[in-house]
């Protein structure tokens, strides 16, 4: 199924998290088809699962955070699927390369 509303800058973070995850040892990298409107992936790690939320920026836009509600939801959902909840927040400069990721620990 393919998302209209998610835009190429999504799909590239998704991807610049992908080679994260994986370069850092993570396993079994799969997209939580639950959220249509953003883009979940849960993934294996050696320490610990995780189920992290992934939103994308670009200069000059500046990260923001997420709602305590979204917060909430996403702790919820980790928690049963025995996962830790994160967001990831990948910022691109104006030619669509990587600046940085900020990963951001929700418990």
């Amino acid at each position: 199924m393919v998302n209209i509303r998610l835009t190429e800058n999504d799909l590239l973070g998704e991807n610049f998290v992908r080679t994260w995850l994986t370069e850092n040892g993570y396993t079994e990298i799969e997209q939580d088809r639950n959220h249509y409107k953003e883009i979940v992936l849960t993934a294996k790690g050696n320490l610990e699962n995780i189920f992290v939320q992934i939103k994308t920026f670009v200069k000059p836009h500046r990260k923001y955070k997420i709602s305590e509600f979204a917060i909430g939801k996403l702790k919820i959902t980790a928690k049963r699927s025995k996962q830790i909840a994160y967001v990831a927040y990948v910022l691109l400069d104006e030619n669509i390369n990587l600046i940085e990721i900020v990963w951001e620990r929700l418990g």
